[in-house]
């Protein structure tokens, strides 16, 4: 009769393997970020790189469909590495559970982070969910006492009502204020008179604009510059929105996927959808010369060469004639 005693072993093996808990934990080394504010995530996870002299290595889709995990074990030649997967509650199910098993075999930390809301079910949020760190916007005073702070440390003068004004306008995203407030710094000066909240006002002139829309943009133009509103402002504005809509067309140009045109044009993923169509729509030319002129709209108005609310205006009608 054939022994069969060599077989127990690996049995028990298995069998012991599948009971011990620890076995299936993902190691406590691994954190998990999720929530909309991305701006505080990612002040976080800079913190956690500072705090271990480490690099960071940001991880999407593209780069797990590639080249894996190589180089996430903490070090490389250059020294110590914080590997960061971005967006992974979002990763095929099959992705998910190599980051997990891989993750879980490290001796130093590293970092899930989904950028906004993940998706609940699954298996990355069913693993993490419990000791995840959730970033949520501010509330309206606490976003605009940051607003008011983020511009003294730019040397920007705001008072409390135009820092409310700011955030409100933008919806919470910290780092379009940021954007808006080093544009306002590079020239010097920055003014946005506070009032009702013009936010949905400000970006439907900006999509009218974009499509061509004439009597829609210079109504809608003019109706916030009856309200009060500076003229620098909505250059501001303007120019925020152009140059995101160039950044889009020239990664689309460069058949970027959505995940790389995030990475590298330093956007929100949610910006890059809800602006996809309306920068496809024109040429990547047309955004960047759109952009151009708002700034020389706003050095004419500075030294004096134009009235400022006849320059916005004419600066509206050039634009949808070059549409």
């Amino acid at each position: 009769m054939k022994s069969t005693k060599h077989k127990a072993p690996v049995v028990a093996k298995a069998v012991a393997g599948r009971q011990n808990p620890k076995a299936q934990t993902p190691t406590q080394r691994v954190i998990y970020f999720y929530g909309e504010d991305t701006w505080a995530a990612r002040q976080a996870i800079a913190e956690m790189a500072s705090a271990g002299a480490a690099q960071l290595r940001f991880l999407d889709r593209e780069d797990l469909e590639q080249d894996g995990l190589n180089g996430a074990g903490g070090a490389s030649l250059f020294g110590r590495v914080l590997t960061v997967v971005r967006d992974p509650s979002h990763l095929p199910s099959r992705l998910q559970e190599a980051v997990i098993a891989a993750f879980a075999g490290l001796a130093v930390e590293a970092v899930l982070w989904d950028r906004g809301a993940p998706q609940r079910r699954s298996l990355v949020f069913r693993t993490f969910r419990q000791s995840a760190r959730v970033f949520s916007i501010p509330d309206e005073r606490a976003l605009a006492a940051w607003t008011e702070a983020a511009a003294r440390e730019r040397g920007v003068t705001l008072t409390a009502a135009q820092a409310a004004a700011l955030a409100a306008a933008v919806g919470g995203d910290r780092w379009r204020i940021g954007n808006i407030l080093d544009m306002a710094a590079a020239r010097g000066s920055f003014t946005v008179e506070a009032g009702a909240d013009s936010g949905d006002d400000i970006f439907a002139v900006m999509q009218a604009l974009a499509a061509g829309k004439q009597t829609a943009a210079l109504d809608g133009i003019r109706s916030l510059l009856a309200a009060g509103h500076s003229e620098f402002y909505l250059l501001s504005m303007l120019a925020y929105q152009f140059r995101t809509l160039f950044i889009i067309r020239s990664g689309l140009d460069a058949r970027l996927q959505h995940f790389a045109l995030v990475r590298d044009g330093k956007l929100k993923a949610y910006t890059v959808q809800q602006n996809m169509a309306v920068a496809r729509s024109r040429s990547a030319a047309f955004w960047h010369e759109a952009l151009t002129r708002v700034l020389a709209t706003d050095t004419a108005i500075r030294s004096g060469t134009l009235e400022a609310r006849t320059a916005v205006l004419m600066l509206a009608g050039s634009l949808l004639a070059a549409g």
